[in-house]
């Protein structure tokens, strides 16, 4: 690089490209409004640091704004409306982790609920890529969310009231004190994670304290791939509870992984659509 400025700026640059090649890629559905590209692994919650952090663009995403985050405001991310969604653009190769509650600004504190319909895609991480087999699996997820210091009994992802119609792809959800992710909302679709296991899904992994999934009197929420479309596959494995805890209502899992959880693969009332899950024969270690 020849100086510093030249450098920030050629940095920019490449965000901005790497910004606008996943626009075009998720754009494609007119309903979606502003993109926001997370940059860091940090966990913080700190404007015009030259960064944008996972906590922030949920921050943003359910403010409906950009927080007046000169960080944010850089990346021209469009009109937030009810649709946003959050890619990722972290710089470095491999698995990327996000130890949630680790920094000065948001010690031991969960991520925010999710309170209004968002994409997030970890698959837009350079590198990622969703899984190709039927027989086994070969997604290659880089986005990781451990929850060892986001406090007691904390939720990886929290879909709240208001969340409804929400997609959650490609991230690892391990160690947190409470579930992988809680849903408490109709409609959400969730495909193409790791949740209880590590980043490759197939060692014993560090799990999650209680369920992977818990939804919570929620109707219509899609767990897995009733198309049978292998890279939508999640696998659930190693949470102490149920892989999924279904509390009433109808949802439908189908076509996962799910192995080596505390106590039931999935927990239902007997009215969900439960269909095409595996059970993940050796992936529960030695």
């Amino acid at each position: 690089m020849g100086n510093r400025i030249q450098g920030v700026w050629t940095v920019r640059v490449a965000r901005c490209v790497a910004v606008s090649m996943v626009l075009l890629v998720v754009s494609a559905s007119a309903s979606r409004a502003a993109i926001i590209a997370v940059t860091t692994t940090a966990d913080d919650i700190t404007p015009n640091d030259g960064s944008v952090s996972f906590r922030e663009a949920l921050t943003a995403t359910n403010a409906g704004n950009d927080l007046g985050d000169p960080d944010i405001t850089a990346q021209n991310p469009g009109t937030f409306g009810t649709n946003d969604t959050i890619v990722f653009n972290i710089a470095g190769g491999g698995v990327r982790t996000i130890n949630v509650g680790t920094d000065a600004s948001a010690a031991g504190i969960p991520l925010p609920t999710i309170h209004r319909p968002v994409l997030i895609n970890g698959y837009t991480q350079s590198g990622a890529s969703v899984n190709t087999l039927v027989h086994g699996d070969n997604a290659l997820v880089l986005i990781q969310l451990n929850g060892t210091n986001a406090g007691t009994g904390a939720n990886g992802l929290d879909l709240g009231t208001g969340s409804g119609g929400s997609t959650v792809r490609g991230l690892v959800i391990n160690q947190f004190g409470g579930n992988g992710m809680a849903i408490e909302s109709d409609g959400n679709v969730i495909t193409g994670n790791f949740i209880g296991t590590d980043p490759t899904g197939n060692a014993a992994g560090p799990g999650n304290a209680g369920d992977g999934i818990v939804i919570h009197g929620a109707n219509g929420n899609t767990i897995g791939t009733p198309a049978k479309v292998v890279g939508d596959r999640n696998i659930i494995a190693h949470n102490g509870a149920n892989g999924v805890d279904i509390l009433r209502q109808v949802n439908d899992i189908e076509g996962n992984v799910l192995a080596c959880n505390g106590a039931k693969k999935i927990a239902v009332p007997g009215r969900d659509v439960v269909h095409g899950n595996l059970p993940g024969h050796g992936r529960c270690g030695p």
